[in-house]
């Protein structure tokens, strides 16, 4: 996917590209990714950065544990490049199969708006032009390019789980309607819409019911329809701590229940 991405990045005349890779060593042939890299850049006369981990030597849980690990650092090591070299924008390969599998994740743990809308094409300093396009037009197209790249060997492992829904569910949701990824990613942008709505419903409530520093009027909270008081949770949570990571709708659905038990 990646090296698809560069070569589109390449043909359409992008200027001022740098490749970054990481290997986390999870593979035991994960090194043959880094000469793979390192050709295409010196094909391409595009400077390469590149860092190795030992993600294994941390002997985590699971290997679900282990993959939201390694894409923490991933992303850490992406955007200490950008610092270091002023770079407009980080650019991934994401598809349309990987934004079924984020979506169909995030249902299986239990999610609301926000886990229904998946990844955004545009998200802060990241940018993922291919979201719409599926794994196999992807594939198409190296083939009809000529282009060489490799195959991730830990994707052909159903014991994590993204990669039991992309190998065992996926493909039958496919067989059940061809166009499912298509019909997804119309409705992952629905999705968005209605979730950037509700956002926007929850930061002008807290503007202007607050009272001190975090104090906010909770009657007319208690007013609000659920999904509004949800969205306003979440924006509170982001406001506080940063971000929404590790906040889900099961946290949002317990406060409710303190919030609406009678004293």
């Amino acid at each position: 996917d990646s090296v698809c991405l560069l070569h589109l990045l390449r043909s359409l005349s992008f200027r001022n590209i740098r490749i970054a890779h990481l290997n986390h060593q999870i593979r035991k042939d994960s090194s043959k990714d880094l000469r793979l890299v390192k050709q295409l850049a010196r094909q391409m006369g595009l400077p390469v950065s590149s860092k190795t981990l030992n993600i294994p030597k941390l002997k985590l849980r699971n290997k679900d544990n282990q993959e939201a690990l390694a894409r923490d650092l991933r992303y850490a090591f992406f955007r200490s490049l950008k610092k270091k070299y002023r770079t407009k924008v980080i650019v991934t390969a994401h598809h349309a199969n990987d934004q079924a599998e984020t979506v169909l994740m995030n249902l299986v743990r239990g999610c609301g708006l926000e886990g229904l809308r998946g990844m955004k094409t545009l998200d802060g300093d990241l940018w993922r032009p291919l979201l719409s396009v599926s794994k196999k037009d992807l594939l198409a197209y190296c083939r009809k390019n000529k282009i060489s790249f490799r195959e991730d060997s830990t994707n052909a492992d159903p014991a994590y789980r993204r990669n039991y829904l992309r190998l065992k569910i996926i493909p039958k949701l496919l067989k059940l309607n061809p166009r499912f990824l298509e019909n997804l990613n119309r409705s992952t942008q629905i999705w968005s819409a209605a979730a950037e709505a509700l956002e926007g419903s929850a930061k002008d409530f807290l503007q202007r019911h607050r009272s001190l520093r975090h104090r906010y009027d909770l009657p007319a909270f208690m007013q609000l329809q659920e999904a509004e008081q949800q969205a306003v949770l979440r924006k509170l949570f982001e406001m506080i701590h940063g971000s929404k990571k590790n906040l889900y709708s099961s946290h949002l659905n317990q406060l409710l229940r303190v919030l609406n038990t009678p004293v």
